[in-house]
């Protein structure tokens, strides 16, 4: 297995906008893999963390499979996306260092709402 892509969308998140983060495995052995899971990592601003996965339940050899979780940023600012595949070795192959991939994604703050203009009655 091999995660071979990571990315948001949209492309940049904002602030309390929920946001997919999706990631293409590729089985890259010469076998069918059975079941596996896929962990995203969050780490972002001020030790903010989240954390979920999908399982995989089978990948034929040379194909890929796009995953993907929702996530909601509480913060602006710089966050590193993890996606790990496979950590509990449920498949084996024959390179287990590609089972990893980082991106550093950008948060916008949110959009701020306008401020009511007070309206005089007389």
């Amino acid at each position: 297995m091999k995660v071979a892509s990571v990315g948001t969308i949209p492309e940049t998140p904002t602030v309390g906008e929920k946001t997919s983060i999706v990631a293409t495995v590729a089985n890259i052995g010469d076998r069918i893999s059975g079941p596996f899971n896929v962990h995203f990592y969050v780490e972002g601003p001020g030790g903010s963390y989240f954390s979920d996965h999908s399982t995989i339940l089978e990948l034929r050899d040379g194909d890929t499979k796009s995953v993907e979780v929702s996530w909601t940023p509480s913060e602006a600012g710089l966050y590193t996306i993890t996606v790990a595949v496979d950590q509990e070795n449920r498949v084996s192959e024959k390179n287990e260092y590609n089972n990893q991939m980082q991106v550093l994604v950008e948060v916008a703050p949110g959009q701020l709402s306008p401020t009511p203009t007070p309206t005089l009655l007389s």
